[in-house]
């Protein structure tokens, strides 16, 4: 029971340290990064490298009134890009907003793309990894029939 116990209250304190900052899906080509917080934040964007090319955006919540800005460094590569983004609001009489605040848009649907929020110090997620792309159709009829196939045992 102490453990069951220890493992609720470990998880609990996990689900609180990322309820912030959320990362979502919003097309098939692109993400939103959004957050509860008003206060400036860094957290790591991690994106596969496929060759596609990404751009990142700010919304009107992540940049109230054009004080805002977003650093985004690449820290190194392991087949990911590790991109260190800060974002701050330049003028400390117009914090960043609750709300929508980056957009994380691929450039070509064609290349399946994953992308995934990591904390500042890189060894935690922060949010589910996204997959962002639309697959082409032969590898939709693909696993079409690895379905067919595995319905059939």
């Amino acid at each position: 029971m102490k453990k069951l116990l220890s493992l609720v209250l470990v998880l609990g304190l996990a689900s609180l340290a990322s309820a912030g900052l959320s990362f979502v899906k919003t097309s098939d080509v692109s993400a939103t990064l959004s957050s509860d917080n008003t206060l400036p934040y860094n957290v790591y964007l991690i994106v596969e490298q496929t060759g596609n090319a990404y751009q990142i955006d700010f919304t009107s919540a992540g940049n109230p009134a054009g004080t805002s800005e977003v650093g985004a460094v690449e820290e190194y590569g392991d087949g990911f890009d590790w991109i260190l983004l800060t974002i701050a609001s330049l003028d400390p009489a117009r914090p960043l907003l609750a709300g929508e605040q980056l957009i994380f848009t691929i450039a070509d649907p064609a290349i399946p793309t994953i992308v995934q929020i990591y904390n500042s110090e890189g060894d935690t997620p922060l949010s589910e990894a996204i997959t962002l792309g639309i697959p082409e159709p032969a590898s939709l009829a693909l696993l079409g029939l690895g379905g067919l196939l595995l319905r059939r045992k």
